[in-house]
């Protein structure tokens, strides 16, 4: 009495290869948008840590302009992988000529973003060289 089973009963069935493949599909896309989330996240940190370095730079660049006598100029440099570009211009005169009103506009950033923190400053210089 041997009598042949089928492998499934009727009702029970297994998922379809359709169903399997819109499943990884699905999946993929999520995995997708989760790595896209955290590279974009990433490069955001390493934007913000870069600005926060420029700004000091030009901070520094900016308060070393008091010790300096002579007439206004354009400088530039590279600190701690931040370029800097400085320039300067006279804006006022006094009457004996001993002291200038300048403005100076300073630049830093990357390689590839060069004026990521740009500020200015007005400051009184003298002409007197000491």
């Amino acid at each position: 009495m041997s009598s042949t089973t089928p492998p499934f009963k009727t009702g029970e069935r297994g998922f379809t290869l359709v169903e399997v493949l819109v499943a990884l599909v699905a999946t993929a896309f999520l995995v997708a948008i989760l790595l896209d989330g955290s590279v974009s996240a990433a490069a955001r940190q390493q934007d913000n840590a870069l600005a926060q370095q420029a700004l000091s730079v030009a901070q520094s660049r900016i308060d070393d302009l008091r010790d300096i006598s002579g007439a206004p100029a354009q400088r530039n440099g590279e600190e701690d992988g931040v370029r800097w570009t400085l320039q300067e211009r006279e804006i006022a005169r006094d009457r004996r000529g001993a002291f200038i009103l300048v403005e100076a506009r300073i630049s830093a950033g990357s390689e590839d973003k060069p004026q990521l923190i740009t500020f200015q400053k007005r400051y009184v210089r003298s002409l007197i060289v000491r």
